[in-house]
């Protein structure tokens, strides 16, 4: 299969995952953030305390586009600022407590439309398709390229 192939499959695939949440987004979008709110929760749970810099990088935008968001998930509630003690320079997101039961809730519907996706899957296959996703997960890859060793 060429890579052309691949992506064609790949962004149905995460088509369907987007169209899947949306349907279930009055379920569990209680606290209304939509998807671009939801990403960057979750991006911040992968790394936290995240530094601004690299949330923004993760997620392809500039500071001003961040700062804006952030804010947002603040005024929620569900995210908060701190300096950086190595580096006062450095501002450092963190979720609250009211922001991880958020992430848990979309991570949960997440799940759910994935194993709809997947339901043609047999367990050995999706085992499979789970090894080769963190393969070439962005985070784990970011994470050896820097030498920390995990995501």
């Amino acid at each position: 299969m060429q890579e052309t192939d691949i992506a064609v499959h790949i962004d149905r695939f995460m088509r369907g995952i987007h169209g899947g949440l949306n349907a279930r987004a009055a379920d569990f979008d209680t606290e209304h953030v939509g998807p671009g709110g939801g990403k960057l929760l979750m991006t911040i749970a992968d790394i936290e305390p995240a530094p601004m810099q690299q949330v923004a990088r993760l997620m392809a935008r500039d500071k001003s586009q961040m700062t804006r968001a952030i804010k947002a998930l603040e005024n929620k509630g569900l995210v908060q600022r701190a300096s950086d003690p190595g580096d006062a320079r450095v501002t450092l997101l963190q979720l609250t407590r009211k922001g991880r039961r958020t992430v848990e809730r979309i991570q949960k519907a997440l799940g759910e439309v994935i194993g709809e996706l997947l339901s043609p899957l047999g367990a050995e296959e999706r085992r499979l398709l789970g090894t080769l996703m963190a393969r070439v997960d962005p985070l784990t890859a970011e994470a050896q390229r820097c030498g920390t060793g995990s995501a």
